[in-house]
């Protein structure tokens, strides 16, 4: 019995010896005991609830911040500084040089609208003349010229009084071809020097201005006698008309084909009349005496004349008993 006992109490202490030893080998969170869920509770966290994020298209760039564009200042227009005009000295009385600066274009032809080459200018007699080819033609019908005459102005009303105008020199220039009566049958008439184009210049008021009444202006015949008369000059009392009051030899056949002629005029009553550039005559009406100049500078004749009826800056370009073929009319003024 006392040896069943001590087997007992042998064996209890071995179980405790073995018990000791296994608590403490055992990992920390072996030691914890789990907590008992009530059976049918479900363990696992609640799911979160998925938030609501609108999906856009994956190539969308990110909407970029309006820019706002600077208001530009309004630009100011250039002031324009008005053109000093100089004295045209030793230039006064020659062609105009194109690149004048300052230089003003008051009218332009080039007869390129039979329909409108009178809205700016008049005809002493509607009905004897056509526009042909881009071409004016003066006392002129069927290509066949008048026993008549007739005349062709640009009408510019700043150009009634040379001196108010502030001008310094005014010029007409236009191309001229003359026709003459019977050229087309070849009887050819031609009369004297009054068979002429004749330039009208120092004019008041060209309208239906005729040059045997002196009382305006002065004008210079063109032909192809290369005999170039002065008339309407008051010292005589026809003005010169029909054989001239002066009248300035030059070179003939000038206008037998087209020919430039430029006509400068100034606002101390001097005139110089061009042919292709070159000089054909002058005239000097400063005074109380129209006096007449051939190319080479050297006095033709000196006439009595009223200076009054010098004071315009008008042109016209009248023809008598032949037909006068124009283009390119232009009026400059500085």
């Amino acid at each position: 019995m006392k040896r069943i006992g001590t087997c007992i109490i042998a064996v209890i202490t071995a179980l405790c010896i073995i018990l000791s030893f296994a608590a403490c080998t055992k990992a920390p969170d072996e030691q914890t005991t789990p907590t008992e869920v009530p059976s049918g509770q479900n363990t696992e966290a609640p799911a979160e609830e998925p938030t609501d994020v609108p999906v856009g298209d994956p190539t969308d760039e990110p909407a970029e911040e309006p820019t706002e564009e600077p208001t530009e200042a309004p630009t100011e227009a250039p002031t324009e500084v008005p053109v000093v005009k100089v004295d045209l000295g030793e230039d006064k009385g020659k062609i105009f040089k194109d690149d004048l600066e300052g230089l003003e274009t008051l009218f332009s032809e080039a007869f390129d609208d039979d329909s409108t080459f009178l809205d700016n200018a008049g005809l002493n007699t509607e009905g004897r003349e056509e526009v042909v080819d881009g071409k004016l033609c003066l006392n002129i019908l069927d290509g066949e010229a008048l026993d008549n005459h007739n005349a062709y102005y640009p009408l510019i009303d700043e150009l009634e009084d040379f001196s108010a105008s502030g001008y310094q020199q005014v010029q007409l220039s236009f191309d001229l071809k003359l026709a003459y009566l019977g050229e087309n049958s070849g009887t050819v008439r031609d009369d004297g020097v009054w068979f002429a184009s004749f330039v009208g210049f120092f004019l008041t008021n060209p309208i239906s201005r005729i040059p045997v009444d002196p009382t305006d202006g002065l004008f210079i015949g063109l032909n192809n006698r290369g005999q170039f008369p002065l008339i309407g000059v008051t010292g005589l009392g026809d003005g010169g008309f029909p054989t001239g009051a002066a009248v300035v030899k030059g070179e003939k056949d000038l206008f037998k084909s087209e020919a430039h002629v430029t006509m400068v005029t100034t606002n101390e009553k001097k005139a110089f009349l061009y042919v292709n550039s070159a000089l054909v005559c002058s005239v000097d009406a400063s005074g109380d005496n129209v006096s007449v100049y051939d190319a080479s500078g050297t006095l033709v004749k000196s006439i009595e004349n009223d200076p009054g009826i010098l004071d315009g800056a008008s042109f016209s370009i009248w023809t008598h008993c032949v037909g006068a073929i124009i283009d390119n009319v232009t009026v400059k003024a500085y």
